[in-house]
């Protein structure tokens, strides 16, 4: 079994890590299984740089190889190379990717380029945790002891081996409401340092694409126009744009106004648009698109959602949204849309009664048909009243218990408040699932 450890400190650090696993999966590991990550502060050398004290996020990947260690050496360093880390770059300097062979099976080697186990691996504590979590039982070829020893043993040397876990997957969507008026938590959001603030956490706390929103779609709200909503987000996408930490971090924008659409993906780099109402006008359609932004596309029958507008009571919701996004495929596709860059709401809330929305639960792996990526909206919405007499700002609980059926579900996005909860859950679970059964 072969060992590596993955770091990341610069850019967007846990995408670094997933699209590196992605990659090693792809060239050198098979029966991959990974760690939850850690995020650690920095190790620096004395005098290093303040710009160099960026924590990291590690992890630990192991599977099997045919590759010998020099080989998978370089492989390694391939990899690195693609996904931008520079090929000579100061020692302990940041990077946007770091893979280094911890263990190559039982092998021991000293070599000029190369040594094994890795020189450094007795000084981590961070992965003797991580390998003690995978297989507390399995042993360093050196010195013999097995790793949930030397764990033990490294916890009682340092009073934090971390900072806080997180889970690669799912990945979700934090929202940041720029309004007065949402129904989750309007006003708390609406200025722009509040804005910002918010964003910074969300992504801190581990969420993979921030969705900005400008108006409310809560039922009975008032709709502001396109203007109003560009004047809330203006001064929230310059500053982004100008923040070292959040500008690389994928942006979406909630708005179902086609010339905002179009004016925004002209003046940022937007990532996604998040039209929470269709159809729209293929010229919007066609700018999007020749942005290189996605479009995240989502069923409704009003905005803002009408309790007594919904698809007719006793018809399953599939039914209807199956020939609604069949042709509104076709048509983004003739606007220039691969269907990787279409992401499929299903519009949980929007034109479906309380036991509509269950059953499109229910129906979610249907939606696999298309092969576009799914983003579920779920957090703390109206339906839950079902089961559920907490308010909306209280209903994160019945949030995360839809959340992890939709991780079974393999549901590549999910759109939630409060993230953080999200991250420990599931990284415990993670933790589960991947700990070796003797």
């Amino acid at each position: 079994m072969i060992y590596l450890s993955l770091g990341s400190n610069l850019g967007h650090r846990l995408e670094n890590l997933r699209k590196a696993v992605s990659l090693i999966q792809e060239c050198c590991l098979q029966h991959v299984t990974y760690s939850i990550v850690l995020e650690t502060k920095a190790i620096l050398p004395p005098n290093a740089s303040q710009n160099w004290d960026l924590p990291y996020l590690n992890m630990i990947v192991c599977g099997d190889t045919a590759l010998s260690p020099q080989t998978l050496l370089q492989t390694l360093g391939e990899i690195e190379k693609v996904m931008g880390r520079p090929k000579s770059h100061p020692k302990w300097s940041p990077r946007v990717i770091d893979i280094d062979i911890l263990l190559y099976d039982t092998v021991c080697l000293s070599t000029d380029y190369l040594t094994l186990p890795h020189p450094e691996l007795l000084n981590r504590p961070f992965f003797l945790h991580l390998l003690a979590l995978l297989d507390p039982c399995l042993n360093h070829p050196s010195n013999g002891l097995n790793f949930g020893t030397l764990a033990l043993e490294a916890f009682g040397k340092t009073s934090a081996v971390f900072l806080q876990s997180f889970s690669l997957q799912p990945r979700y969507m934090g929202v940041v409401n720029v309004t007065p008026d949402s129904f989750s938590d309007g006003g708390l959001h609406f200025s722009t340092e509040a804005a910002l603030q918010c964003a910074h956490q969300l992504v801190a706390d581990g969420a993979s694409i921030i969705d900005l929103g400008a108006q409310t779609t809560r039922p009975g709200s008032q709709q502001w126009g396109p203007e109003v909503e560009f004047e809330r987000l203006q001064p929230v996408l310059d500053t982004w744009y100008k923040d070292a930490y959040l500008k690389a971090i994928p942006v979406s924008i909630d708005t179902y106004w086609p010339e905002l659409m179009v004016k925004l993906v002209g003046k940022y780099p937007i990532a996604w648009i998040n039209a929470v109402q269709c159809p729209l006008d293929e010229y919007a359609l066609s700018a999007v698109a020749r942005a290189g932004c996605h479009i995240c596309v989502m069923h409704s029958l009003s905005i803002p959602p009408q309790r007594d507008i919904h698809l007719p009571v006793g018809e399953l919701p599939m039914a209807s949204i199956e020939i609604w996004f069949d042709s509104l495929l076709v048509r983004l596709r003739k606007c220039g849309f691969e269907d990787n860059a279409v992401i499929f709401d299903p519009g949980l809330g929007f034109g479906k009664t309380v036991y509509q929305n269950w059953l499109l639960l229910k129906q979610v792996e249907f939606m696999r048909k298309w092969r576009c990526p799914i983003l579920i909206g779920h957090s703390r919405k109206s339906f839950y009243e079902a089961v559920s007499q907490e308010e909306a700002q209280q209903r994160d609980l019945e949030t995360l218990a839809v959340s992890n059926y939709l991780r079974e579900c393999k549901i590549d996005f999910l759109r939630v408040h409060n993230v953080r909860m999200h991250q420990r859950f599931f990284a415990t679970q993670n933790c589960l699932e991947s700990c070796y059964a003797h």
